[in-house]
């Protein structure tokens, strides 16, 4: 008997605990991020907004939608996202369309999961 109610609550702190980080990296992920810079090919090929003269905004809403802004803050498109995982979101249905990312303080990295050539590109949290 302890044991089984030992295994059942073992079971809901679990069960507790993965929901919280979830959406807890649901959350850090929500919001408006500046893009800083995009590397290729081990950073041999590195785009910045100084060297492209240019810049964007993504913003990932609550409502389930990716919105990208030029540097004019005007709407250039709008993407229905879904979180896969805690490391992967999906723009629109094909899994082709599917983006590794990863929040540390408030930089964004997003990196491509399919293809051949691997890019990475940052972003700061928009103010």
């Amino acid at each position: 008997m302890k044991k089984t109610s030992f295994l059942l609550f073992l079971g809901l702190i679990l069960t507790l605990a993965s929901c919280e980080k979830h959406k807890t990296f649901e959350t850090t992920l929500l919001g408006k991020w500046k893009w800083a810079r995009t590397e290729m090919l081990g950073g041999n090929f590195r785009y910045t907004s100084d060297s492209v003269d240019s810049t964007y905004f993504i913003d990932f809403n609550s409502d389930g939608y990716r919105y990208l802004y030029n540097n004019s803050y005007q709407l250039m498109d709008k993407q229905k996202y879904e979180l896969v995982n805690e490391s992967i979101f999906r723009l629109g249905t094909d899994i082709m369309n599917e983006f590794r990312y990863s929040i540390e303080d408030d930089s964004l990295k997003i990196s491509n999961t399919t293809g051949f050539i691997i890019w990475y590109s940052f972003y700061a949290r928009a103010k």
